[in-house]
């Protein structure tokens, strides 16, 4: 079945040239995905474990991924650019690309369009889809964190966690990027005492929960 995939890679490639396909394929042969054994001129079907089938889009910029919509929070949590494109009764072929009507793919159901355009991109997008091994700590995401800085909020302005944040000194050896507008413009790090990770490392804080963080 990778075949039939490489083949429709290779119409594709003679009709318009774009080296982002064979990197993609790359990654994705040594990531588990699976052939669904639905191949069309221009959509791809795979499946992923044992409840995910993803979708890949080979026209232009060979960029759009498809999976079903309750990924959808996970996909936000990842920070990945996405769409809805949903089946829309009534209408040839529901509003949407053919290919996403196919038994193998979205028959007359909803689904999400994930922009992929980097391979690394893949990896990040099976995290999102129940990848164990990459995952990112849900303790460490945007909210949690800034709900961290929240309380050091309400810490500095009336005490409220000393016995926690107490133990901090100044914390201006360290800081947190705030994806919110606060009053203080000084960034801190004191928040982060309100996990209790010891090892805080910059990928702790990294680019996909909206913070930064140097090694502490």
């Amino acid at each position: 079945m990778w075949k039939d995939i490489e083949d429709r890679i290779a119409e594709n490639e003679i009709e318009k040239p774009n080296a982002r396909r064979h990197a993609l394929l790359a990654v994705i042969r040594d990531s588990g995905f699976r052939p669904n054994g639905g191949a069309t001129k221009y959509m791809v079907g795979f499946t992923y474990g044992p409840e995910v089938t993803i979708i890949w889009e080979l026209t232009g910029q060979a960029r759009n991924f498809f999976v079903a919509p309750k990924w959808r929070d996970a996909i936000e949590r990842a920070r990945l650019e996405y769409e809805g494109k949903p089946f829309i009764q009534g209408v040839k072929d529901g509003g949407r690309h053919s290919g996403l009507n196919r038994p193998w793919s979205f028959p007359e159901s909803d689904c999400l369009c994930v922009k992929i355009n980097e391979p690394q991109d893949i990896r990040v997008l099976l995290a999102a889809l129940g990848n164990k091994d990459s995952e990112p700590n849900e303790d460490f995401s945007r909210r949690n964190i800034e709900a961290a800085m929240d309380a050091f909020d309400r810490y500095r302005q009336n005490g409220d966690h000393v016995d926690i944040f107490g133990h901090f000194g100044d914390p201006r050896d360290y800081w947190v990027r705030s994806t919110r507008e606060r009053g203080s413009r000084v960034p801190n790090q004191a928040s982060c005492g309100l996990h209790p990770e010891e090892n805080r490392t910059e990928r702790w804080l990294g680019a996909e929960n909206g913070c930064s963080c140097p090694a502490a």
